[in-house]
């Protein structure tokens, strides 16, 4: 890891500036004494749970929490051990995400995700739209390893779960205004009021973004990467008695950001992974690019909406509680790219249309610990789930002005049978077990541009699993916890709608995972100290690979259950209360990721060699985040908040064929802020910085077959500041 005396001394500092509120903290710390009121409480297992019960790896950050550490997209949440979110390759919306070195960096909607998100319950189907901007958002869940049994499809990877906030039922009114670098301002709004009192209230919020962008087109002089959204959520929480509850959550959102640059990357130099790119060797473009600089000719704008609703219904029948949670979600999108990097109309995406439709129904039955029909021994819960999605895709390619477009249409019908039980054999020792059985059905109609002519095709494809859990855990102690988990997960196969000629347009089958982990959660002197410890070991199968095959359209990058691969690992996190004003949180991530095997063709040679010396992406073997927060009274209900943040990585590469171009020495960035809140935290403000000393890292890099090498770059230095109320 690359040494650097400003940030090292800043992590030495860290105490005296601070990262988590004290809200963060306490995300840790269970709250049933005089530590804490603000006990947190996760959803992992489908049941609410003190998140220093549950005998798995997670990480939970609650609404206040989230404003402290100035986090404004789901990208910006860089405290759980092991965990990336990084913005998608050329989709302002899109997010990539992985989780102990398991995730998928494709935008194409035909590859799911191996890392299951969700909003109010609700399953995000693809990578586009899932950069979620967390205004009022009440909580966020970071689960990590194999969760196939509870949390829904395609969840090998792990989990990320995101709330919203709910309705208080008592009228409040509270916003932000903030200004920072590169002319970017937010302006967030957000009032609830009871309808009728004590059965139905509401709660509306709005948030509007816009900035310039930190990348400069040295060919125009154009800024790039800025943002521009308009987001609204309204939500309805109906409770007409004590036994039944139902909360509506609806929201929209509007991106027209700029389309992100690609960098030039282009070498001169011939790498085994990674030949001469034709944008060198033809056109001339072999030097790659200052940081933060492009030489786009294409930038063309973005844009997409997205929207839904949600609507989770509780029902206390007694010994059980039946719980219903349906959706449904729009994604319209409309992408323009310049593929190469370069000043050259070389390879150009114009027009790239999605539209994609979404809907699911899960029912649930729960028992209720207290209740009759479990005398408190046994908690369990079973249920079933059906998701149905649908997308049109037309992608046009230009290749020196040459169109090649293709159309697409896939259907999926999903079903899932699953359940859980816990069996308490004493007070302190309990055992749990659980299944989930999935059907998967796929279906693909298009017409792909091949040589010679256009053809339509018409595949059909069916996937099914069948996946179990199985756990122990034991309490030594009120305040320790120690934990054996069994888990396996499931990623579902899918169809090639995105290759370049019709006989290549096949299925590929799932990918399968086996998990060992043990843990401890502990809690010290009388629970001012939190530390947790997590070893794992998870063994991939049939892992989904992109391999190039020969084809009428020359070669052809298509997916294949290419690999297996063994991801080791450990996770400490630490979190030091020793007041009620000084908090310090830490976390440590080791991975050890290597290939088993991977036998294929990722060069397009046309010869299919051994890669399992290739890297898996974005697996660190070292990654550190250190921070703290002081609050400091003021009187007159006022309060300074000092806070700083250190995360550090070690090198890795962020592309899945470990090409030159895609490898990362590894950074550190160092973030402070310091607010002031007076008349009682009905006013406040705050100054920040983001990646303060300006450290660069890329964020994705692409060899697109040989034509062109591009990287993306991470963020810039941000700093600016906010204005708080709330009434």
């Amino acid at each position: 890891m690359r040494k650097r005396f400003m940030p090292v001394l800043l992590g030495g500092l860290a105490p005296l500036f601070a990262v988590v509120h004290p809200a963060a903290a306490q995300a840790q710390v269970a709250a049933d004494d005089a530590v804490s009121t603000d006990e947190i409480v996760v959803t992992a297992r489908k049941r609410a749970e003190s998140i220093q019960r549950v005998p798995l790896a997670v990480t939970a950050v609650d609404a206040a929490a989230l404003a402290r550490l100035n986090v404004k997209t789901i990208a910006d949440l860089k405290i759980a051990p092991n965990v990336e979110i990084v913005s998608a390759q050329l989709q302002p919306s899109g997010a990539v995400f992985y989780i102990r070195g398991v995730g998928n960096k494709a935008q194409e909607p035909f590859i799911d995700t191996p890392v299951a998100i969700s909003v109010d319950g609700f399953y995000l189907p693809i990578s586009t739209g899932a950069m979620l901007d967390l205004f009022d958002v009440q909580q966020v869940e970071v689960l990590r390893g194999p969760q196939g049994t509870l949390q829904g499809r395609n969840s090998p990877g792990g989990a990320v779960n995101v709330t919203s906030r709910r309705p208080s039922g008592d009228f409040g009114f509270e916003g932000e205004l903030g200004y920072g670098r590169f002319n970017t301002y937010d302006v967030k709004l957000a009032g609830e009021a009871p309808i009728v009192p004590d059965v139905l209230a509401a709660r509306a919020s709005m948030m509007i973004t816009k900035g310039d962008g930190p990348i400069r087109n040295i060919l125009t002089g154009q800024h790039l990467g800025g943002r521009e959204i308009y987001a609204g959520r309204l939500s309805l929480l109906f409770t007409p008695s004590a036994d039944f509850d139902l909360f509506i959550s609806g929201d929209y959102n509007a991106n027209r950001s700029d389309q992100i640059g690609t960098r030039g990357a282009n070498l001169p130099t011939a790498y085994p992974r990674q030949p001469v790119p034709v944008a060198c060797s033809l056109l001339g473009v072999c030097a790659p690019l200052k940081p933060w600089t492009v030489d786009t000719d294409w930038n063309a704008p973005y844009h997409s909406n997205t929207g839904g609703v949600a609507a989770t219904a509780n029902w206390n029948l007694g010994g059980v509680t039946l719980t219903s949670v349906s959706g449904y979600r729009k994604l319209k999108e409309r992408q323009n790219a310049d593929v190469d990097g370069t000043s050259f109309p070389f390879i150009h995406v114009i027009g790239r249309t999605l539209d994609m439709d979404t809907w699911s129904q899960e029912l649930r039955l729960a028992s209720n610990k207290s209740g009759a029909a479990t005398g408190g021994q046994l908690d369990w819960v079973f249920g079933g789930l059906i998701y149905d999605s649908k997308f049109d895709l037309e992608q046009p390619v230009a290749v020196f002005g040459t169109v090649a477009d293709q159309f697409g249409h896939q259907t999926l019908r999903s079903y899932a049978l699953f359940g859980q039980a816990t069996y308490h054999i004493t007070d302190a020792w309990s055992i749990s077990a659980g299944a989930r059985q999935s059907w998967d059905k796929k279906r693909y109609l298009g017409i792909q541009p091949g040589y010679p002519p256009a053809s339509e095709v018409d595949v059909r494809a069916r996937f099914d699993n069948f996946s179990v859990e199985a756990s122990t855990e034991y309490r030594v102690t009120r305040d320790h916890l120690v934990y054996v988990r069994f888990a396996q997960g499931y990623r579902a196969g899918g169809i090639n709608g995105g290759a370049a000629s019709p006989e290549t347009v096949t299925p590929f089958d799932p990918e399968t995972v086996d998990s060992y982990e043990i843990g401890a959660k502990t809690e010290w002197l009388d629970r001012h100290l939190v530390v947790n410890l997590a070893l794992f070991q998870n063994d991939y199968k049939d892992l989904q690979r992109e391999v190039v095959l020969p084809s009428t359209a020359g070669f052809t990058t298509v997916i294949r259950n290419a690999a297996n691969a063994r991801i080791k690992g450990a996770e400490l996190e630490v979190v030091m209360r020793p007041s009620d004003q000084f908090n310090v949180r830490a976390s440590y991530g080791y991975l050890d990721a290597k290939y088993r095997s991977f036998f294929a063709d990722i060069l397009g040679t046309g010869v299919a060699i051994d890669n399992s010396f290739l890297r898996l992406p974005f697996t660190p073997k070292h990654s550190i985040s250190f921070g703290a927060d002081y609050t400091v009274p003021m009187g007159d209900g006022s309060k300074l908040m000092l806070a700083a943040q250190l995360n550090m990585k070690s090198s890795y590469t962020v592309n899945p064929t470990d090409t030159q171009v895609g490898n990362e020495d590894g950074y550190e960035t160092v973030d402070l802020s310091a607010r002031y809140d007076f008349m009682d935290g009905k006013l406040g403000v705050e100054a920040y910085a983001r990646n303060l000393f300006g450290a660069h890292y890329i964020v994705a890099a692409e060899n697109v077959g040989g034509a062109a090498s591009y990287q993306i770059d991470g963020p810039r230095a941000t700093y600016g500041g906010r204005l708080f109320f709330k009434f």
